[in-house]
Protein backbone atom coordinates (compact mmCIF):
# COMPACT_ATOMS: atom_id res chain seq x y z
CA UNK A 1 0.00 0.00 0.00
CA UNK A 2 1.51 3.56 -0.72
CA UNK A 3 1.19 5.88 1.48
CA UNK A 4 0.89 9.70 0.50
CA UNK A 5 0.39 12.66 2.34
CA UNK A 6 -1.41 14.71 0.76
CA UNK A 7 -2.91 18.35 2.63
CA UNK A 8 -5.08 21.36 0.53
CA UNK A 9 -4.92 25.10 1.81
CA UNK A 10 -1.91 27.71 2.02
CA UNK A 11 0.26 26.54 4.55
CA UNK A 12 2.65 29.96 6.47
CA UNK A 13 6.13 28.27 6.49
CA UNK A 14 6.55 29.53 9.93
CA UNK A 15 5.47 27.91 12.95
CA UNK A 16 3.76 31.34 13.92
CA UNK A 17 0.32 29.52 13.72
CA UNK A 18 -1.93 27.82 16.38
CA UNK A 19 -4.58 24.92 15.20
CA UNK A 20 -7.72 23.19 15.85
CA UNK A 21 -9.38 20.39 14.60
CA UNK A 22 -13.05 21.63 13.43
CA UNK A 23 -16.00 19.53 12.69
CA UNK A 24 -18.05 20.71 10.02
CA UNK A 25 -21.36 20.98 9.23
CA UNK A 26 -22.88 19.26 6.41
CA UNK A 27 -23.56 21.40 3.22
CA UNK A 28 -26.84 22.18 2.07
CA UNK A 29 -26.17 20.00 -1.25
CA UNK A 30 -24.45 17.06 -0.12
CA UNK A 31 -23.50 15.91 -3.53
CA UNK A 32 -21.62 19.20 -4.05
CA UNK A 33 -17.93 18.92 -2.09
CA UNK A 34 -16.20 20.36 -4.00
CA UNK A 35 -16.51 23.71 -6.31
CA UNK A 36 -13.65 24.89 -8.91
CA UNK A 37 -12.15 28.16 -8.60
CA UNK A 38 -9.50 30.89 -10.21
CA UNK A 39 -10.86 29.70 -13.81
CA UNK A 40 -9.83 31.54 -16.85
CA UNK A 41 -12.55 34.05 -17.75
CA UNK A 42 -14.34 33.60 -21.52
CA UNK A 43 -17.21 35.26 -22.95
CA UNK A 44 -20.34 33.84 -24.29
CA UNK A 45 -23.51 35.23 -25.54
CA UNK A 46 -26.80 33.88 -23.54
CA UNK A 47 -30.17 32.71 -25.04
CA UNK A 48 -31.54 36.40 -24.75
CA UNK A 49 -27.77 37.76 -26.93
CA UNK A 50 -26.62 39.35 -24.16
CA UNK A 51 -22.75 38.82 -23.51
CA UNK A 52 -21.69 36.93 -20.10
CA UNK A 53 -18.55 35.73 -18.82
CA UNK A 54 -18.20 32.67 -17.35
CA UNK A 55 -15.24 30.13 -16.46
CA UNK A 56 -13.14 28.38 -19.16
CA UNK A 57 -14.17 24.58 -19.29
CA UNK A 58 -10.50 22.48 -18.33
CA UNK A 59 -9.14 25.97 -16.49
CA UNK A 60 -8.72 26.36 -12.78
CA UNK A 61 -8.37 23.90 -9.29
CA UNK A 62 -10.84 22.25 -7.69
CA UNK A 63 -11.15 22.57 -3.82
CA UNK A 64 -13.34 21.48 -0.92
CA UNK A 65 -16.02 23.68 -0.09
CA UNK A 66 -15.05 24.02 3.69
CA UNK A 67 -12.27 24.50 2.64
CA UNK A 68 -12.82 27.61 0.32
CA UNK A 69 -14.83 29.02 2.56
CA UNK A 70 -12.21 29.24 5.60
CA UNK A 71 -9.40 30.25 3.08
CA UNK A 72 -11.51 33.28 2.25
CA UNK A 73 -12.29 34.29 5.75
CA UNK A 74 -8.65 34.16 6.19
CA UNK A 75 -8.00 31.47 8.05
CA UNK A 76 -4.79 28.62 7.19
CA UNK A 77 -6.78 25.46 6.08
CA UNK A 78 -5.35 21.49 6.81
CA UNK A 79 -7.45 18.86 5.04
CA UNK A 80 -5.90 15.42 4.69
CA UNK A 81 -6.80 13.65 1.60
CA UNK A 82 -7.22 9.92 0.36
CA UNK A 83 -7.09 9.03 -3.07
CA UNK A 84 -9.37 6.79 -4.83
CA UNK A 85 -9.87 5.65 -8.57
CA UNK A 86 -13.83 6.19 -9.06
CA UNK A 87 -15.80 5.91 -12.59
CA UNK A 88 -15.30 9.22 -14.87
CA UNK A 89 -19.66 8.22 -15.75
CA UNK A 90 -21.97 5.76 -15.49
CA UNK A 91 -21.26 4.93 -19.06
CA UNK A 92 -17.78 3.98 -18.72
CA UNK A 93 -15.30 1.74 -17.43
CA UNK A 94 -12.44 4.41 -17.55
CA UNK A 95 -11.64 5.92 -14.03
CA UNK A 96 -9.97 8.76 -12.61
CA UNK A 97 -8.58 9.41 -9.17
CA UNK A 98 -10.53 11.46 -7.46
CA UNK A 99 -9.58 12.65 -3.69
CA UNK A 100 -12.06 12.54 -0.30
CA UNK A 101 -11.29 13.96 2.85
CA UNK A 102 -9.30 11.14 5.12
CA UNK A 103 -10.82 12.34 8.60
CA UNK A 104 -14.17 12.67 7.33
CA UNK A 105 -16.04 16.04 8.32
CA UNK A 106 -12.92 17.01 10.43
CA UNK A 107 -10.11 19.42 9.60
CA UNK A 108 -7.23 21.69 11.00
CA UNK A 109 -7.74 25.32 11.14
CA UNK A 110 -4.98 27.85 12.06
CA UNK A 111 -4.89 31.37 12.95
CA UNK A 112 -1.46 33.62 13.80
CA UNK A 113 -0.80 32.98 17.79
CA UNK A 114 -1.96 35.98 20.04
CA UNK A 115 -4.99 36.38 18.07
CA UNK A 116 -8.82 35.58 19.22
CA UNK A 117 -10.70 34.32 16.06
CA UNK A 118 -13.16 32.03 17.76
CA UNK A 119 -16.36 34.44 16.75
CA UNK A 120 -14.68 34.47 12.99
CA UNK A 121 -14.55 30.86 12.43
CA UNK A 122 -18.35 30.61 14.04
CA UNK A 123 -19.43 33.32 11.74
CA UNK A 124 -18.76 31.28 8.44
CA UNK A 125 -21.45 29.05 9.68
CA UNK A 126 -19.93 25.93 8.68
CA UNK A 127 -18.43 24.57 12.10
CA UNK A 128 -20.22 21.98 14.21
CA UNK A 129 -17.92 21.54 17.00
CA UNK A 130 -14.39 22.18 17.85
CA UNK A 131 -12.35 19.11 19.77
CA UNK A 132 -11.16 19.94 23.29
CA UNK A 133 -11.09 18.67 26.60
CA UNK A 134 -12.42 19.94 29.44
CA UNK A 135 -15.15 22.09 27.93
CA UNK A 136 -12.22 24.03 25.97
CA UNK A 137 -10.77 23.77 22.71
CA UNK A 138 -7.65 21.93 21.95
CA UNK A 139 -5.08 24.13 20.30
CA UNK A 140 -1.78 23.08 19.02
CA UNK A 141 0.62 25.44 18.50
CA UNK A 142 4.05 25.22 16.58
CA UNK A 143 2.40 23.10 13.89
CA UNK A 144 3.80 24.08 10.38
CA UNK A 145 2.73 22.23 6.95
CA UNK A 146 6.05 20.23 7.45
CA UNK A 147 4.91 19.08 10.76
CA UNK A 148 1.47 17.90 9.94
CA UNK A 149 3.33 15.92 7.06
CA UNK A 150 4.96 14.14 9.54
CA UNK A 151 2.24 13.62 11.93
CA UNK A 152 -0.06 11.76 8.80
CA UNK A 153 2.50 10.55 6.78
CA UNK A 154 1.18 7.17 7.66
CA UNK A 155 -1.85 7.69 7.23
CA UNK A 156 -3.17 8.91 4.35
CA UNK A 157 -4.15 6.61 1.53
CA UNK A 158 -3.43 6.43 -2.28
CA UNK A 159 -4.87 3.70 -3.98
CA UNK A 160 -2.87 1.81 -6.10
CA UNK A 161 -2.91 1.76 -9.84
CA UNK A 162 -4.15 -1.42 -10.12
CA UNK A 163 -7.66 0.00 -8.45
CA UNK A 164 -8.26 1.61 -12.06
CA UNK A 165 -9.23 -1.60 -13.73
CA UNK A 166 -11.88 -3.05 -11.07
CA UNK A 167 -15.03 -1.72 -10.01
CA UNK A 168 -15.33 1.08 -7.69
CA UNK A 169 -16.25 0.70 -3.96
CA UNK A 170 -15.57 -3.97 -4.75
CA UNK A 171 -11.97 -3.34 -5.33
CA UNK A 172 -9.47 -6.65 -3.79
CA UNK A 173 -5.86 -7.81 -3.31
CA UNK A 174 -4.49 -11.03 -3.22
CA UNK A 175 -6.00 -14.00 -1.39
CA UNK A 176 -9.30 -12.21 -1.07
CA UNK A 177 -12.57 -14.30 -2.49
CA UNK A 178 -14.42 -12.78 -4.64
CA UNK A 179 -17.00 -13.48 -7.56
CA UNK A 180 -16.92 -13.34 -11.17
CA UNK A 181 -19.00 -11.07 -12.47
CA UNK A 182 -18.65 -11.94 -16.29
CA UNK A 183 -17.33 -14.08 -18.78
CA UNK A 184 -17.66 -17.71 -18.90
CA UNK A 185 -16.95 -18.18 -15.49
CA UNK A 186 -20.01 -15.89 -14.34
CA UNK A 187 -21.50 -16.61 -11.07
CA UNK A 188 -18.83 -18.72 -9.50
CA UNK A 189 -16.94 -18.11 -6.68
CA UNK A 190 -13.01 -17.51 -6.83
CA UNK A 191 -9.43 -16.61 -4.66
CA UNK A 192 -7.31 -14.35 -5.74
CA UNK A 193 -3.67 -15.74 -6.28
CA UNK A 194 -2.49 -12.50 -8.39
CA UNK A 195 -2.82 -9.43 -10.45
CA UNK A 196 -1.13 -7.93 -13.16
CA UNK A 197 -2.94 -4.61 -13.92
CA UNK A 198 -5.85 -5.26 -15.61
CA UNK A 199 -5.74 -8.78 -15.49
CA UNK A 200 -6.38 -11.07 -12.37
CA UNK A 201 -5.38 -15.04 -11.67
CA UNK A 202 -8.21 -16.53 -10.00
CA UNK A 203 -8.58 -20.07 -8.80
CA UNK A 204 -11.83 -21.63 -9.72
CA UNK A 205 -13.48 -24.68 -8.65
CA UNK A 206 -14.58 -26.77 -11.72
CA UNK A 207 -15.58 -30.15 -10.87
CA UNK A 208 -13.49 -30.50 -7.62
CA UNK A 209 -10.37 -28.91 -8.35
CA UNK A 210 -9.35 -25.64 -8.01
CA UNK A 211 -8.27 -24.32 -11.44
CA UNK A 212 -6.08 -21.26 -12.39
CA UNK A 213 -7.94 -18.66 -14.73
CA UNK A 214 -7.26 -15.23 -16.07
CA UNK A 215 -9.69 -12.72 -15.30
CA UNK A 216 -10.34 -9.12 -16.68
CA UNK A 217 -10.39 -7.54 -13.12
CA UNK A 218 -13.00 -5.64 -13.85
CA UNK A 219 -15.25 -8.71 -14.05
CA UNK A 220 -14.18 -9.70 -10.61
CA UNK A 221 -15.74 -8.06 -7.16
CA UNK A 222 -15.40 -8.12 -3.78
CA UNK A 223 -18.43 -9.52 -1.66
CA UNK A 224 -20.23 -6.75 0.22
Amino acid sequence: MNMVAQFTGDIAPADGLQWCAVLMKQTANPNRRTVVVDQDPEQYRNRKGAICVRGRQGTGRRVFVHERILSRAGFAVVMPLRWEFRQKSRYSKDKKSVAYPLLGSWLFVGWPVGQSRWSDLMATNIVAGVAGTGGKPLLLTGHNRERFEEAFKNCNYQAPDRHKYMRSGREFVIGDRVTVEGGPFVGFPAQVVDIEDEISTVLVDIFGRAIPVEVPSYDLALGE
